[in-house]
């Protein structure tokens, strides 16, 4: 039960649009129009997204008059952003150098360490 929670859950931050929304909410709450803006999507893809991390209890949404704003679940999500960011700080250069992660078959880095 605990691995398919953790598969669904790094599943959820695994996509690029969920991230751009994430990174985007980071900055200050936004509706959908606003969203698509700042991420560069479509507003239906930015929707169904969004849907998918309220489901998971990432965003929370608040009616606004006629609109509806997202915001990020600080007490739950910040915690986490907050750790992988000092993870990326001594790490990032090296990860998105890494040939696995961009499509590659094997990563300079470990070859080097088996040599």
């Amino acid at each position: 039960m605990k691995k398919n929670s953790y598969d669904a859950f790094f599943k959820a931050l695994a996509s690029r649009t969920r991230l751009r929304i994430i990174e985007s909410l980071r900055e200050s709450p936004k509706n959908v129009t606003l969203l698509a803006k700042s991420t560069g999507c479509e507003q239906s893809l930015v929707s169904h997204n969004l849907m998918a991390l309220k489901a998971w209890g990432l965003v929370h949404p608040r009616r606004h008059g006629r609109e509806i704003v997202y915001s990020l679940d600080k007490g739950n999500l910040d915690p986490i952003l907050h750790a992988i960011d000092r993870y990326l700080k001594g790490r990032g250069a090296r990860l998105s150098g890494c040939g696995i992660l961009n499509g590659g078959e094997t990563c300079r880095h470990l070859t080097e360490a088996k040599n």
